[in-house]
């Protein structure tokens, strides 16, 4: 395994974490979207940054940070919300996960 490896399989692996726990957490509800509390998140993917590699952990954190809540708690709930929805359209990256997203930005770059 080369060292160039060893930092995206790690950062892979807590892309895959954040994503679990965002998938969990993560609720459709009915004409609004999806509620993730943005916190949750945002501590994982900081956490694992300092867990698996403290030398890169301000790019593991955001790139988690990132991944997770887009593919845990939207793209893997869009079944639901299509099913759910009463409404044309509905706001999957809402302003929870945008939210999350521009907090764990700041995490991230407290971690240098």
């Amino acid at each position: 395994m080369k060292l160039g490896e060893v930092p995206f399989i790690i950062a892979i692996d807590s892309v895959i974490i954040n994503t679990a726990v965002c998938y969990r957490i993560a609720c459709p509800v009915p004409e609004i979207g999806i509620t993730l509390s943005p916190g949750i998140p945002v501590l994982v993917a900081a956490t694992c940054g300092i867990i698996f590699m403290l030398d890169i952990a301000p790019s593991i954190a955001f790139s988690s940070g990132v991944l997770g809540p887009l593919i845990g708690a939207d793209l893997l709930h869009i079944r639901k919300i299509i099913k759910t929805a009463r409404v044309g359209v509905v706001s999957t990256v809402g302003t929870e996960t945008f939210d999350g997203i521009v907090i764990l930005g700041i995490v991230a770059t407290l971690l240098v």
